[in-house]
């Protein structure tokens, strides 16, 4: 594993200047309108180090080196949030890191995971949810992030959570255990996935016992007030003994309501 010293990764040697403040201020993409083509400008000082301008004029400094014979590109950093004497800096520890055998691409991510929040992730297990799930669900999930979940845990690593803190939020909502039930399922979710990247050991939500959840009311769908018309403008036509006849059979199974709304059990989504 060693850095790439061509300076012009993809770029032929061009574009290699001596990265400065002014340098940066004056850089722009090149391209026009072809957003497909990249453009880096190369360090002509530090072997790898570039910034990297997109055709919106975002600037972010790079650092190129190669991996088994292959190039790769690991981004050091933003401009603005980072001056050219920091990212050069960081550029140079990232090519001792490439000396020493380490790929620094990987030792970010490895660093990132290591200090993941669950704020961290339900980022990105929203951005998933929405592009397989219903907006409606998408929208509950969200809601309970934002309500619930992420102002009590999202800030703690997701290695640092314990049953303690799992029990503790779920006691807080035990007035709406229908809520807080979905809440554990979805901190059971996430806690899950993290466990499943080697994130943390063990889901304490597994521990934690939903509450109870009292019957809801439910209205009937639009084909079953489809079939119930039906029904009744059939018994119109038989007089009022067939009337009494149904309605006898329907006392002899309550689970199947004649009427607009019925209580029913709690449906928990999975």
């Amino acid at each position: 594993m060693t850095p790439d010293l061509s300076h012009g990764v993809g770029t032929g040697g061009c574009n290699v200047v001596r990265l400065t403040k002014k340098a940066v201020d004056a850089a722009k993409y090149p391209h026009g309108d072809d957003s497909n083509r990249r453009f880096v400008l190369w360090d002509d000082d530090l072997a790898g180090f570039g910034l990297r301008v997109y055709p919106s004029g975002r600037k972010v400094f790079v650092f190129s080196y190669r991996v088994a014979g292959r190039k790769r590109l690991t981004v050091v950093g933003p401009y603005g949030a980072l001056t050219v004497q920091e990212a050069r800096k960081r550029a140079r520890k990232a090519r001792v890191e490439v000396s020493d055998g380490t790929d620094p691409k990987e030792a970010a991510r490895r660093r990132r995971q290591r200090g993941m929040t669950l704020s961290d992730l339900a980022l990105e297990h929203m951005e998933e949810l929405e592009a397989k799930r219903k907006p409606a669900t998408a929208s509950a999930y969200q809601g309970i992030l934002d309500n619930h979940l992420l102002p009590r845990l999202g800030h703690l690593p997701l290695a640092a959570i314990t049953e303690d803190d799992v029990r503790r939020l779920h006691r807080r909502m035990k007035s709406t255990p229908y809520v807080a039930n979905r809440a554990l399922f979805l901190l059971g979710k996430l806690l899950a996935i993290a466990e499943r990247r080697g994130l943390r050991v063990g889901n304490p939500a597994r521990e934690v016992k939903r509450y109870p959840e009292r019957g809801r009311t439910r209205y009937l769908s639009a084909k079953e007030l489809e079939a119930l018309g039906e029904a009744l403008h059939r018994l119109e036509g038989g007089g009022l003994s067939s009337m009494t006849n149904f309605a006898r059979s329907r006392r002899r199974r309550p689970r199947r309501s004649a009427c607009c709304c019925s209580r029913a059990p709690a449906r928990t989504r999975s």
